[in-house]
């Protein structure tokens, strides 16, 4: 466990250290206090990029709060040991926060680095910045907890009112994300920005001590209200119902394997979890995609992007079903067709949307010399994400594991779609790499759960 720790952290720091180069090898010159920039540009430049770490840290929020089931065993032993149900939920709220916290930290420090770096005082930039991350992050589920509870008051059911909240409260941030991209092309101020403002205590860009107090005190305000809001709404327990996975006699059963795949791939539709992911995954897609045709984002990086994104949520499609893996040794199903099915079930379900996705995206004629990149480099990352997920699998009784396999996700692919941009153009190299790296990933995959059932 403690070597898993220090594995991940060593790849949040490497990752925020990449982000950090890049940022300032693009956008360096123009940020520094000798830019040719006038100070109130310059400043808006520091201020929208401060920004979209706000509403990514939201995103971030809402995506755990999502994904992190609302009951695990560990809720239901002290609900049955007399713990009430507000103190449970405060529990639950509480460890999605520090999930979410923990994930915004290791993902969005190299921007606020970045940037901090360019101003008078960089400790208390990068401190108010921090702060006010994760007071955005706290809002969002407070404001997903307040539409949970008004549609859970008015009759809708538990899944239902966790799925129309979260597609509401996302749809609000992905709002302002869209304001701000807006904005920053006709140099407005967006609404984040005004928000930013108050917050700020007026300042574009913070850097007095002040500044620093009032987004503590907030961040502590936000936070008691998201966690409260979110307890007082997590107000009872859903037990689901499934059916069967296997046949009563899966030996004797014609076709077995191709009836398993079939299951896999309906599970990968039904389950909850990754019916939320989908539809955050579709919604931003679909930004992407018009930002995409109207000019705001290059094909050729935005393609990369669409690769990247359909390749995440393969984490999920171990975990989710390890509960139950002894049926399927006690019916015979090798490992090795257990994992290559599920992974085969991820990649026909998201190679799906990353095909339509590039096809809606993509200018007349730049669709067939993109595509076999674009889907060879899904492929290895969607193989590298399993991989990830076998040897950190997600478990609804240890929420806490997702965040060392997001961590070992996030670093992997980026370092992966680090190494492919520098290859160029598609030839024999490309191939083998991935050809490689997907040899590499469900071999190691196979391996670890070989290992773990001896």
């Amino acid at each position: 466990m403690a070597g898993m720790l220090v594995l991940g952290a060593a790849i949040a720091v490497g990752m925020n250290v990449v982000v950090f180069r890049t940022l300032h090898q693009m956008a360096g010159a123009l940020v520094e206090s000798s830019s040719s920039l006038p100070q109130a540009q310059r400043e808006a430049l520091l201020s929208n990029m401060l920004s979209s770490v706000m509403l990514l840290g939201a995103i971030i929020a809402l995506v755990f709060g999502a994904l992190i089931p609302h009951r695990s065993n560990v809720s239901l032993v002290a609900r049955v040991g007399g713990a009430s149900r507000f103190s449970i939920g405060v529990s639950e709220m509480l460890a999605q926060y520090l999930i979410a916290a923990t994930t915004i930290v290791a993902t969005q420090s190299g921007i606020v680095a970045f940037v901090s770096s360019a101003t008078p005082v960089p400790a208390i930039t990068g401190s108010v910045a921090a702060l006010t991350a994760l007071t955005f992050a706290a809002l969002a589920l407070s404001l997903k907890a307040c539409l949970r509870l008004v549609m859970r008051l008015v009759g809708l059911g538990d899944e239902l009112s966790n799925l129309a909240s979260l597609l509401i409260a996302l749809t609000v941030v992905l709002a302002l994300l869209g304001n701000l991209l807006m904005t920053a092309f006709d140099n407005q101020v967006s609404s984040i920005r005004r928000m930013l403002d108050v917050l700020w205590l007026g300042a574009t860009v913070p850097s007095t001590v002040s500044a620093l107090l009032t987004a503590l005190a907030i961040l502590i305000l936000a936070l008691a209200g998201s966690i409260v809001l979110g307890a007082w709404g997590s107000n009872r327990v859903a037990f689901a119902h499934a059916k069967a996975l296997l046949p009563s006699s899966p030996a004797a059963a014609p076709g077995r394997i191709t009836a398993f795949a079939k299951r896999e791939l309906l599970l990968v539709l039904r389950q909850p979890v990754s019916q939320i992911s989908y539809i955050c995954l579709l919604l931003l897609i679909v930004a992407m995609v018009v930002a995409a045709r109207v000019g705001w984002l290059p094909f050729g990086p935005t393609s990369y992007l669409f690769a990247f994104l359909c390749a995440l949520g393969g984490e999920l499609a171990y975990g989710r079903t390890q509960a139950f893996h002894w049926i399927y040794r006690s019916a015979d199903y090798p490992i090795r067709v257990v994992l290559l099915v599920k992974f085969g079930a991820i990649l026909v379900v998201q190679g799906f949307v990353l095909v339509a996705s590039l096809a809606a995206a993509s200018p007349g004629g730049v669709l067939v010399s993109t595509l076999p990149r674009a889907v060879l480099l899904f492929v290895s990352l969607s193989a590298m994400t399993f991989f990830c997920g076998v040897l950190v699998p997600i478990s609804e009784a240890a929420p806490y594991s997702m965040i060392g396999t997001t961590v070992l996700v996030l670093g992997l692919d980026i370092g992966l779609v680090l190494v492919d941009s520098t290859i160029g153009e598609m030839h024999v190299a490309a191939v083998l790499l991935h050809l490689c790296v997907v040899a590499a990933a469900l071999g190691g995959a196979i391996a670890v759960v070989q290992k773990r059932a001896s």
